[in-house]
């Protein structure tokens, strides 16, 4: 396929699969070497076997995006479920039978699109995954790392022009 395991030394890769259909894309951002940079759609068919490639040119200068994504701190940004306490809406209640209690409301989404990033910037490496962000930043507006993986999406659709 001309995707290489590893990452490049500046790499950011985001797979997006819909939950319903098993289609899967795959958004690579990657130095090619000194001077030059790449940007590539591939969208993989339900079979997995087939796909369709498609260079992007992006809006802005790539070394400017590349520092667009770098000051989002993706290197640090933990995935969804890492972050679950702070999605959860734990409130204190009275029951008859126990006195007071915490109850926790918890969201659960049964579909839905996901994805997940692979980033490497030299040695700095991070793997998060992150799927149906946006119904829990609807909820929880205030968390910091949904709002992080909200800017990386709106990062790509904006400047790349993809998934909108």
């Amino acid at each position: 396929m001309g995707i290489p395991d590893t990452l490049a030394s500046k790499e950011i890769r985001v797979y997006k699969s819909y939950q319903i259909t098993t289609g899967t894309e795959l958004f690579r951002f990657y130095k090619v070497d000194e001077k030059n940079w790449s940007a590539i759609l591939y969208h993989f068919r339900n079979d997995l076997t087939t796909f369709d490639e498609t260079v992007i040119t992006p809006k802005s200068n790539f070394e400017y995006l590349w520092l667009q994504f770098y000051i989002i701190n993706i290197k640090k940004l933990p995935s969804i479920r890492e972050i679950d306490y702070k999605i959860q809406k734990p409130r204190v209640v009275f029951d008859e039978k126990y006195g007071y209690v915490v109850e926790t409301t918890t969201l659960g989404v049964m579909d839905g699109i996901g994805y997940k990033l692979y980033y490497r910037n030299l040695k700095e490496i991070n793997t998060i995954q992150f799927d149906n962000y946006e119904i829990y930043l609807k909820q929880s507006p205030d968390v910091d790392e949904l709002n992080a993986y909200n800017e990386i999406i709106n990062l790509i659709k904006a400047n790349f022009n993809v998934w909108q």
